[in-house]
Parts: C-alpha cells; sequence; structure tokens
C-alpha cells in the first residue's frame, strides 16, 4: 500500500477523504461510496468492472436504402431549385418537411438530420438576410461528379 496517499488523507473528515479519493481515481464519489457500501457488506471486494452501454451513431442505425433515399430527397431539391420551381434554394428546414411527409423514409428530427447530411457529404451555410440554412454539397463531390459524367 502506497502509504503517501494514506498519510495524506489522514485528518481528513470522511466525506472530503472521499471526494480526495474521487478525484485522485478520476472517479464519481458515488463510485468510491459503491465500494465502500461493498466492502462493509462483504468484506471484499470484487473486480466487477462497470459496464458502460455505448449508442449507435445515427449513420450506423440508417441502413444503405434510407441513405440513398436521403441522397435522393436532396437532389430532387437540387433539381427543383435548378428549375426554379417554388423555392430559390434547398434549404435544411424545407427536405425535413418532404422527409416527414414521405411515409418511406425514416423519421428524425432536425439536427438529426442535419448530422445525416454532414455525414453524407453536404455542408451547410446560413444565409444573411433570412438565417435560412443553405444546403451545398463539397466542392469535391461536385467536381468528382463532373468527371465522373465526362467519361
Amino acid at each position: 500500500m502506497d502509504t503517501k496517499h494514506f498519510i495524506t488523507f489522514s485528518g481528513l473528515t470522511h466525506t472530503k477523504a472521499v471526494k480526495r479519493t474521487a478525484k485522485c481515481g478520476g472517479i464519481s464519489t458515488r463510485a468510491i461510496y459503491r465500494i465502500l457500501d461493498e466492502l462493509n457488506v462483504t468484506g471484499k471486494l470484487s473486480n466487477n468492472a462497470p459496464v458502460i452501454k455505448s449508442r449507435k451513431d445515427i449513420m450506423e442505425k440508417l441502413d444503405r436504402f434510407d441513405k440513398e433515399a436521403i441522397e435522393r430527397l436532396v437532389h430532387q431539391g437540387f433539381r427543383e431549385v435548378a428549375q426554379d420551381i417554388d423555392t430559390p434554394y434547398v434549404t435544411l428546414s424545407g427536405l425535413h418537411k418532404k422527409l416527414m411527409d414521405d411515409p418511406t423514409l425514416p423519421r428524425m428530427s432536425a439536427s438529426t438530420l442535419q448530422k445525416v447530411l454532414h455525414c453524407l457529404g453536404y455542408r451547410h451555410v446560413t444565409s444573411g438576410v433570412d438565417r435560412n440554412i443553405l444546403l451545398l454539397e463539397r466542392d469535391d463531390i461536385v467536381d468528382w461528379r463532373k468527371w465522373y459524367v465526362r467519361f
């Protein structure tokens, strides 16, 4: 046992010793109290590490069909802008409304849609006047598509 840490804890109250131990160990004070309770009840400590549950990322939840359907929705929006139908530009809120109107596409919030679009290679900027979020394709994707269509 390292007596250096034991000596610095002597003279502290129980609560302060728990707080300092938690800070030194990089864990919560609740974890220290759980360990002390286990030691008092069973008389020994077990080596059970806590299980950390990780949530799936949104891109892991979406399958290939859903990603391609969202891509089609975006490209449909770009085609409507090119034909000058209804909207002068593609916005995140407009895409989100179309996504919610289509029953075959997965339901998601606007912020989740923004994350998905970012992972699919789109970027967004905020326009100056009306504060809409404009959706743009990355320049490298546009260049690649022009090169691919050329051949």
